[in-house]
């Protein structure tokens, strides 16, 4: 079985130079093309494919803010873009402190002091490298202090499931969920359930107090 370091080492290496690239970009101001972040995208996912490469679990949990995006359709044609920086998307993977296996996501979405924050339990499935969720949770705030905290509301994919039965139960096809391809020093990068690809950076900043 192969493992993550056994990657396509230009096309990691790519993405790992985008991660910085976003991370710091005075020091590293050679920001690749959103086509050549594209491919090398495209690149990894098939090789992780081909060599049943399997990510650890370990190396999603933290605080990853959201750098290119490619969505269903511009993927197929090697097309993206940078995620704008006035408005940072950021994904959280909480561990249980117990088992250390991920439990619990966050998705923030903030422009200056607000922020929307959609949170709910996770779990691995890693023979697949699939990350698989459920949104159930809505906090709205601004600055540390949140305004409104209250169920997610609307069809999801996970009520067409049997609701009863507990999260990780569920089966995955029920569930959304991120398929990984990469998990570098820098960054990670997924295909989403809607099939669009995206690349994530490291993020330093402070996470919420919460635990799973």
């Amino acid at each position: 079985m192969a493992t993550e370091i056994a990657m396509q080492p230009a096309a990691a290496q790519l993405l790992e130079q985008t991660a910085r690239s976003i991370q710091n970009p005075q020091t590293e101001p050679e920001r690749p093309r959103p086509a050549a972040v594209v491919t090398a995208l495209k690149t990894v996912e098939t090789q992780t494919r081909r060599d049943r490469v399997q990510l650890s679990e370990g190396s999603l949990v933290g605080r990853w803010r959201l750098g290119v995006v490619s969505p269903k359709k511009s993927a197929q044609r090697d097309r993206g873009f940078y995620f704008p920086a006035f408005a940072p998307a950021y994904l959280t993977f909480l561990a249980n402190e117990a088992t250390g296996a991920i439990a619990r996501i966050k998705n923030r979405v903030q422009v200056g002091p607000i922020f929307m924050e959609f949170s709910g339990p996770a779990r691995w499935v890693g023979q697949r490298n699939l990350l698989a969720f459920d949104f159930l949770e809505l906090a709205i705030g601004i600055g540390d202090r949140v305004v409104y905290r209250g169920p997610v509301r609307g069809e999801r994919p996970a009520t067409k499931a049997l609701t009863q039965e507990p999260f990780n139960r569920r089966a995955v096809g029920y569930l959304p969920f991120f398929a990984f391809c990469w998990a570098g020093e820098s960054g990670l990068a997924a295909r989403g359930r809607s099939g669009g690809l995206a690349l994530w950076v490291r993020d330093p900043g402070p996470t919420s107090p919460d635990r799973p």
